[in-house]
Order: structure tokens, then sequence, then C-alpha cells
């Protein structure tokens, strides 16, 4: 079909839109100034603790989540499981991306950047390769190669 998108593609421009989203996100909260100190510093370790607990359940759901989405008979294929499997994998990188930059708003916490950083770098490091994406399309989304009997 001339002119249609491959999913794979489509995948690309999906995660690197993705993936710039919590930079836009980050210029927003830098920006914006806070009065009422007092609530930031009775709201800063507890929101540092949530942070760091979500981000790390974030970063886990998002490689083992993926791969417990399996193909129906009636879905359209390998390309549109590894591209589901994919899209749920950033969702939930990202919206650990953008957890921190809410609580740095709130606490004006700058160690909170430290996860910030450290969930856009799992959602970067999901860039649909050809490897990943072969890989994210076989049952179970592992080895392409590997035969389930």
């Amino acid at each position: 079909m001339p002119g249609a998108l491959l999913p794979r593609r489509v995948a690309v421009v999906v995660w690197a839109s993705m993936l710039l989203v919590p930079f836009a996100f980050l210029a927003l909260t830098s920006a914006m100034s806070m009065p009422a100190r007092g609530r930031r510093e009775a709201m800063r370790d507890l929101l540092f603790w949530l942070v760091a607990g979500t981000s790390a359940l974030a970063i886990l759901l998002s490689r083992a989540l993926p791969k417990r989405i399996g193909p129906r008979p009636a879905d359209g294929g390998r390309d549109l499981v590894a591209f589901t499997r994919l899209v749920v994998a950033w969702s939930v990188c990202e919206a650990a991306a953008l957890f921190p930059l809410v609580a740095r708003m709130l606490t004006e916490d700058d160690r909170l950047l430290a996860f910030y950083a450290l969930d856009v770098i799992a959602l970067a490091t999901l860039f649909p390769s050809g490897r990943r994406w072969a890989a994210l399309g076989a049952p179970g989304g592992g080895s392409p190669e590997r035969m389930v009997r």
C-alpha cells in the first residue's frame, strides 16, 4: 500500500514524541514558582520516597508487563503486538518521568531530578530497534527464534 506508514515507523514517531514530553514538562516545572515554603518542606521527604518507589516500580513494570500482553488470533499479527507492547512500556516510563517533576514543583527538591533522569533514560532505552521490534512481536515477547511447544 503506497503512502502507508509501516507500524514500526509509527512506533518510532510515537516513541520520539513520548521522549520529548518529559522535557517539555521539565521546562514548565522550572518556570513555576510557588509560595508557601512550609507546605513544601512538609511534603519533601514523603514525595521523595514516593517518587523513588514509583520510579523503581515503573521501570520494572515497563520491562515485565509488555511481555504478558499476548496476541489473539484476530489480532493484526506481530507488528500490532510489538507496537502495543511498546506503547504500554513507553506509557509507564513517561508517567514515571512526569511524577518527579510534579513533586519537584511542589517541594523544590532538586534531588528528584535524578529520578526524572533515570525514568527518561529508561524510556529512551525502549527505542523500537529492529531487534526489539522482532523480539516483542514474538509470542510471549521473548526471542523471535524461540519455539514454544
